[in-house]
């Protein structure tokens, strides 16, 4: 999503600023990365490093926000890897590597109206260390954004086709699929809430997708009662965020993956949740932060699967997975040499993105199901700032029954003008 507003006081220039500290998979780097983004203005950048996380890689990322006349701006992001790894963009190139752009989109942005178009990998979630519903390192789809906000009260609208790569090119198959999305936030006093709801659909009866559920306003939950659901997939997500004191906050969010419309649908839950609290002082940052996702979320019919939430073989949903529990910590110290650490501890069962959700079979566990996973990460970093280049250096390890060793460096570059 575009960020930032356009005044008419601001200049129409280019200016060069830092948009990421470092980015790879470990969750203490996105929450570096959503830090960093969310305060980017306008500018080009280009961001180099390499990183062991279970496995070795280097990357190059860079481009950049520029705003244009009349309230235009484009962003764009490219990200090129090399190294044995399954995040996207997916290597295949052997002994060269891979590269994509993870965001290009142009924007027209007013104070309280903004419309972007192009390619994008939304976050929709509002964890910090795991999201719910698209953690934005899913592979870009082309899109359309729209986006309001009049005092209290915003509104988000997104609307996307998702084309899926086909096993044989030669062979169509008809399987492109649209994923629509909006969302209302309101905000009293110190408590802010949000409703979203998400919709995966294909045109399975006819040569053209079912056009309501590309409208915003409308609420597509009665399209799937009243159709049954071999055709659509709908997720909710609810979001309450409360500013205890000015430096505190607590905040929660549950997701509901295609809640039965029907009182006798005997189904087992398919929910996520997270609970956390954000200490955020003039010196200090702490956040703690746990989280949930039971086995069958983000799973459809047997003969409806290319309806999961995936893309690409890439979860819309969190990187961990299903069947999970994780409790995550967070401390940050600011200064001209910055430090953080980090401890996660994941007990994750059997239960796997993808598979068949069950119906009238509540005795199974649905939550740590079968043979539970123990994993341990500790993380630890130095950042510094020596004019316009940015520094950030890492290690840590994994424990239990998984075990590896974690570090990494980066660099951040930019010339200002």
């Amino acid at each position: 999503m575009c960020g930032g507003i356009i005044t008419k006081n601001q200049e129409v220039k280019s200016m060069v600023l830092i948009l990421f500290l470092f980015l790879q998979i470990s969750p203490a780097g996105r929450f570096f990365t959503t830090l960093q983004d969310s305060a980017t203005k306008q500018g080009i950048f280009i961001s180099p490093g390499i990183e062991r996380d279970t496995t070795t890689w280097f990357f190059v990322y860079y481009g950049g926000k520029f705003r244009m006349p009349n309230n235009f701006l484009i962003d764009i992001r490219v990200l090129f890897k090399h190294g044995n790894d399954s995040t996207y963009p997916f290597y295949n190139w052997h002994e060269i590597g891979e590269m994509d752009y993870t965001r290009a989109l142009l924007c027209y942005q007013t104070k309280s109206f903004t419309l972007s178009w192009g390619l994008d990998s939304p976050t929709l979630s509002g964890g910090y260390f795991t999201k719910l519903f698209f953690d934005g390192f899913e592979p870009e789809f082309p899109q359309v954004q729209f986006s309001y906000r009049k005092k209290s009260l915003s509104f988000f609208y997104l609307i996307g086709q998702m084309e899926e790569v086909k096993s044989n090119p030669y062979k169509p198959t008809g399987d492109t699929k649209y994923f629509a999305y909006h969302e209302i936030k309101f905000n009293w006093r110190n408590l802010d809430f949000k409703f979203g709801e998400g919709v995966l659909f294909k045109n399975f009866n006819s040569s053209q997708p079912d056009w309501y559920l590309f409208t915003p306003l409308s609420i597509w939950y009665p399209r799937q009662a009243n159709n049954g659901r071999a055709d659509i997939n709908i997720g909710w997500l609810f979001g309450l965020k409360f500013s205890a004191t000015p430096t505190l906050t607590l905040y929660g969010e549950l997701f509901v993956d295609d809640a039965p419309y029907k009182r006798e649908a005997d189904e087992n839950p398919r929910i996520g949740g997270i609970i956390g609290f954000d200490r955020n002082g003039r010196t200090w940052r702490f956040i703690t932060e746990g989280a949930f996702v039971t086995r069958y979320t983000y799973s459809y019919y047997p003969d409806r699967l290319e309806l999961s939430w995936f893309y690409n073989s890439y979860p819309l949903g969190p990187i961990t997975g299903t069947d999970f529990i994780k409790i995550s910590s967070f401390v940050m110290k600011r200064g001209e040499i910055g430090a953080f650490g980090y401890i996660e501890t994941l007990l994750q069962g059997e239960g796997r993105m993808g598979e068949p959700f069950c119906v009238g079979n509540l005795s199974r566990k649905v939550l740590l199901s079968g043979s539970v996973k123990k994993v341990f990460r500790l993380e630890a970093g130095l950042s510094s700032k020596i004019r316009s280049v940015n520094m950030l250096i890492r290690t840590g390890l994994l424990a239990g029954d998984e075990r590896d060793f974690l570090a990494g460096i980066n660099l951040n570059f930019g010339l200002f003008q």
